[in-house]
């Protein structure tokens, strides 16, 4: 075992062992809050964040990865990032706070204004993250970068429901956002230490846009494509409709934050290393494949059999219309948990340009296709989301192992046999909880049978027919814990 494998594996675990934090946290938050504020509450907050989110994609301006990437980086390219960036976020913080009124005549909606207002002070707070974290990420410390999130998320968790039990509403949804951001980015700074000071070199900064443009580009592509689905339910179904399908939409990416986001993390920087050595490359990237398909895989066809009384059990008798979304978009989430980890490869291998012009046509594509499901409602807009990701994968998995040099047999024989257990697995718990319910059984006493009977039949599919999936799970464990 290398030390570069070493320094991916223990990234690995300590940015899955955040997110777990980060998720678990939201296990117990959300079922909490859902209980305390009302589904036009989180509707409301739904329709400011993708404002929050764009102005947060050009705040990054693609600078944190292309530092990361780089060869070298000099103390002028870092002060001069860091003054970029901040100049970027004070100025589309500003631009949000003069169009705020605009942005709510678009939902026809006057109470998301101060939301707006208040939440754009994050931008500024996430614009001075991004080179500290850089630095952390350039240098392996990947610990520093899993605390800051741990530490943030616990103290916007700690705010949200003090806040929400004191009866602030859907204003305590926006302070968990800004002690997040805030806490973080000090947590940040106090660990790293680039070289920032007040000088700025244009010629500098120059030596990386090309890159960070393309990647930037990429970004504002995947940001039209992820939250053009919230945009046209909040706009023509109001926030109550809106709410449910942002629930099982947060559901659905519970999984891929927790697992696919930690790993594809350190993907940038330990790929970068490879760029030049295509068979380490591929197979460092089929190890990812199968690790992450193995345990993301199973997490969500369990969702899609048991939606209606995980919802119910979990979020209370209020939240039950978002049950089938979550059937629904749980396939979604299946296929994003490996294509997650696309942009650090395209990145690594120097082909942002091929990335954003994929992501462009794909987002797209996706916008187009909620647009048409309108007449279905909400229903009809996540049916769309997943046809859609079906016929879009296969051409993007295509292009990409094009350039990697992996053929598209290896892929299908690593991720196929996990695939196919996962399947059956739902199939079965699908066809138990049905015989459950038709003979009385309460949901809560269903999903005691039904979550243990998964885990025994997917363990044993995966035993007989992909048995390196699960060495491949034993030796990053084992990776990560030795000295």
């Amino acid at each position: 075992m290398t030390e570069h494998a070493q320094k991916m594996a223990r990234g690995s675990a300590w940015n899955v062992a955040a997110n777990i934090a980060k998720i678990s946290a939201g296990l117990v938050v959300l079922p909490i809050l859902t209980r305390i504020l009302s589904a036009d509450e989180f509707g409301l907050i739904q329709m400011a964040m993708p404002v929050i989110v764009f102005t947060m994609v050009f705040n990054n301006a693609g600078v944190g990865p292309a530092l990361v990437r780089a060869d070298t980086c000099s103390d002028a390219l870092w002060s001069s990032a860091f003054w970029a960036n901040i100049g970027i976020g004070v100025v589309f913080t500003s631009l949000l706070v003069v169009t705020a009124p605009l942005i709510a005549l678009f939902y026809g909606n006057s109470a998301v204004i101060p939301l707006i207002i208040a939440l754009s002070m994050a931008i500024v707070l996430q614009t001075a993250s991004i080179v500290p974290g850089a630095w952390l990420q350039r240098e392996f410390q990947f610990k520093h970068l899993a605390i800051a999130d741990i530490v943030g998320n616990g103290l916007g968790v700690a705010v949200v429901i003090t806040t929400a039990l004191l009866g602030l509403g859907v204003w305590s949804l926006v302070l968990q956002q800004l002690v997040t951001h805030a806490a973080r980015t000090a947590y940040l700074w106090w660990r790293s230490a680039p070289p920032v000071g007040f000088a700025f070199d244009w010629l500098e900064l120059k030596s990386i846009t090309g890159f960070s443009i393309n990647v930037n580009l990429a970004d504002l592509a995947n940001f039209f494509g992820r939250n053009a689905d919230n945009i046209i339910i909040g706009r023509q179904f109001g926030t109550a409709e809106l709410g449910y399908y942002s629930i099982a939409y947060r559901l659905m990416l519970l999984p891929i934050q927790v697992f696919s986001w930690g790993i594809a993390t350190v993907l940038l920087p330990g790929l970068a290393q490879m760029k030049d050595n295509a068979d380490r490359l591929c197979a460092a990237c089929m190890r990812v494949f199968k690790i992450v398909s193995v345990v993301t895989f199973p997490v969500m066809a369990g969702a899609c059999a048991l939606s209606e009384p995980l919802i119910v059990q979990v979020l209370g008798e209020d939240m039950r219309p978002a049950a089938p979304l979550l059937a629904i978009l749980a396939p979604v989430g299946a296929m994003q948990s490996l294509s997650s980890s696309h942009g650090a490869i395209f990145m690594a291998i120097g082909r942002a340009d091929i990335m954003f012009r994929w992501s462009l046509f794909c987002n797209v594509v996706i916008v187009g296709a909620f647009l048409i499901a309108v007449p279905w409602g909400v229903t009809g807009v996540a049916l769309a989301y997943l046809i859609v990701n079906l016929l879009l994968a296969p051409p993007g998995y295509w292009i990409l192992f094009r350039l990697m040099g992996l053929s598209l047999g290896r892929f299908l024989g690593g991720i196929a046999p996990i695939a196919l257990a996962a399947v059956g697995m739902s199939v079965v718990v699908w066809w138990t909880a049905r015989l459950l319910g038709e003979r009385g059984l309460s949901e809560f006493d269903t999903l005691l049978v039904c979550i243990p009977l998964g885990v025994v039949v997917y363990g044993g599919a995966i035993a007989l027919s992909a048995r390196s999936a699960l060495v491949e799970v034993v030796g990053l464990a084992r990776q990560a814990t030795a000295r």
